[in-house]
């Protein structure tokens, strides 16, 4: 199953906030984790990583939650998606806020035929010409 890592764990190997993976073993404590490399010109050490729970507290609370520090990654945000090649993108177009988030959308794939498009019939028309930093 493809995973996302949604925190830093390890800079220097690129085991980033938003690297994708997926499990190749699970035991109590730990999740194995591959990198994906669509490439395959990453080093077979720095492909493999084990990762436990982290432990966080919940603002305005006395709680902590304890989880491993991935989500499900059968889908990603265009912001996430920023500067990785992905071998299909589908594009829901109802929502799309700028010219440039349909850039970097649409950029993501080496082959036009990869690209699939929902939502709002095309032609697309986008009125806005700037951006808005939404995470901001």
């Amino acid at each position: 199953m493809p995973v996302m890592l949604i925190q830093n764990l390890n800079v220097s190997l690129g085991w980033v906030n938003g690297t994708i993976a997926t499990i190749f073993e699970i035991d109590e404590d730990n999740i194995g984790l591959k990198k994906y490399d669509d490439n395959n010109d990453t080093d077979e050490n720095e492909q493999l990583y084990w990762i436990q729970r982290i432990s966080r507290q919940v603002a305005g609370t006395s709680y902590a939650r304890t989880q491993f520090p991935i989500l499900p990654a059968f889908a990603s945000t265009i912001h996430k998606a920023q500067s990785a090649t992905i071998d299909c993108v589908g594009i829901f177009l109802d929502n799309m806020l700028t010219h440039g988030q349909l850039y970097v959308a649409m950029s993501r794939v080496k082959k036009a035929s990869d690209l699939h498009f929902f939502g709002a019939p095309l032609p697309l028309q986008i009125t806005r010409k700037y951006g808005v930093n939404v995470d901001a």
